[in-house]
């Protein structure tokens, strides 16, 4: 390393000291590390400190995986490209026909969402460190950025890579535009109001972890109940996101376990993707918090978070501090924070190559579900109307439509896989329905799944080529 700090030239010589400082800090931190030629030049020829630290492994994001992100997310558009073909080719068209966006208020599936890089989103109490994980992750600051013991994060922000023609990274686009913007996965948010697309942006930053992952930061949620005067659903627009997101993380703070009735809210949304969602408690590394105390905030979480979830597997909780170890307030727990950082970190590198797409298939399945149960629910109204009724169909199943609901689970109808019905709302789409939106091809829909799940076998490429 110092040979090679000596042996680069002065015009390309951005810190002739790096080579030095970095052998030093690898004696500090490791006692003993071993740094290849590559290593050394990358090291002599870093530009700034965090680049040096992440070379050196101290901080997240070790330039020597920037080009595998890339080149995953690559492989992610193309493979995505499939499930769309299969989408488009099949359940788009079955969508239409029954009317299930119009009977749920959904919307259909967009290239984009199926193309598009990971998406990692973020939620929780206002003060438990959302922003402050990204500004972590990706070593950067932004006056785009409002961290704070406060709330100080009024808004929803995408985080990404530079797109296009934007060679210099640090663009903000408003909501109206990141909505109509075919370059990016967020076309389904023009459902929701104004307010709400007043209330998104997109910040784009140069930072080598968002060459394979777009982070969500979300306003934070306060403690009393009915501060929700946003004029939007904070809870529809989550639900849309967590459906989309490949990777939920859940924030904690120790001083902040109230769970407040809007947070309850978003929990309940997130029980149908309990597989990808994470529960952090962060900022466990306070002079304050013993051992007894730790114990007892992971304990109330875990019971508030398992009542809410309703499922005997309690959920896995990390402990830990988003700051660099030599910033703890106290290293009584040091060692517990590092290993699940750790864990926190690795998982997020495995997500471009290993859980994007499998999270996409998951997704597809659990919607062709859903429309398969709308679809027998709808067969199963046709079977009940009397024949000399059926001029008037729709209004008689209006008529009668909460015992055909009552009566649709006896009669073998997967009412499980149905999405939440608004009974008023799913009365009125009914007295306009169509016999012809009862009767659908069953037989293209049950073969959905394993056409699906066939395109796993044609992407284990993406993990083998980055393994």
């Amino acid at each position: 390393a110092l040979l090679f700090g000596c042996a680069i030239p002065k015009h390309a010589m951005r810190q002739p000291s790096n080579a030095m400082l970095a052998v030093a800090l690898a004696i500090l931190v490791g006692g003993s590390y071993w740094i290849t030629l590559e290593r050394a030049i990358k090291v002599a020829m870093c530009n700034s400190a965090v680049d040096l630290l992440r070379q050196l492994r101290i901080l997240p994001g070790a330039g020597e995986d920037d080009d595998d992100l890339a080149n995953t997310a690559e492989k992610i558009a193309k493979e995505g490209n499939k499930l769309w073909s299969l989408y488009e080719s099949t359940l788009l068209d079955i969508e239409k026909q029954s009317k299930f966006i119009d009977f749920y208020g959904k919307q259909h599936v967009t290239k984009e969402e199926l193309t598009t890089k990971p998406q990692v989103l973020l939620l929780g109490s206002f003060s438990t460190g959302k922003t402050s994980f990204i500004q972590w992750l990706t070593g950067k600051s932004s006056r785009h950025f409002h961290i704070g013991p406060d709330p100080s994060t009024d808004f929803f922000m995408a985080v990404t890579s530079p797109l296009d023609g934007n060679s210099a990274g640090n663009g903000l686009m408003g909501g109206s535009s990141a909505s109509a913007d075919r370059r990016l996965p967020y076309k389904g948010l023009q459902r929701f109001s104004q307010k709400f697309l007043d209330s998104f942006r997109v910040l784009e930053m140069d930072a080598p972890i968002l060459k394979g992952m777009t982070f969500i930061d979300t306003p934070g949620i306060q403690a009393q109940a009915g501060t929700d005067k946003l004029g939007y659903s904070r809870v529809n627009v989550t639900a849309w996101f967590a459906e989309r997101a490949d990777l939920v993380f859940v924030m904690f703070d120790p001083e902040k376990v109230t769970i407040s009735e809007e947070l309850n809210h978003l929990l309940q949304v997130l029980r149908p993707y309990k597989t990808k969602t994470r529960y952090v408690l962060n900022k466990a590394d306070r002079r304050d918090i013993d051992t007894a105390k730790l114990i007892n905030v992971y304990g109330a979480i875990l019971h508030k978070v398992g009542m809410l979830l309703r499922t005997e597997e309690k959920p896995r909780i990390s402990i830990t501090s988003l700051k660099p170890w030599w910033r703890f307030e106290s290293w009584t727990h040091g060692s517990i924070l590092e290993e699940h950082k750790s864990i926190i970190m690795q998982e997020l590198k495995d997500l471009p190559r290993m859980s994007a797409l499998a999270n996409r298939r998951e997704m597809l399945i659990h919607r062709t579900r859903q429309v398969v149960a709308h679809c027998q629910l709808l067969s199963h109204f046709w079977q009940q109307v009397p024949w000399w009724t059926r001029s008037k169909t729709g209004h008689w199943i209006s008529e009668h439509l909460d015992e055909l609901i009552q009566s649709a689970q006896d009669a073998g109808v997967m009412t499980e896989n149905l999405p939440e019905i608004d009974l008023d709302h799913f009365r009125s789409q009914v007295r306009d329905l169509h016999a012809s939106a009862l009767r659908v091809d069953m037989q293209a829909l049950h073969q959905l799944p394993d056409k699906i799940q066939e395109t796993s076998m044609d992407t284990q490429g993406v993990h083998d080529d980055n393994a």
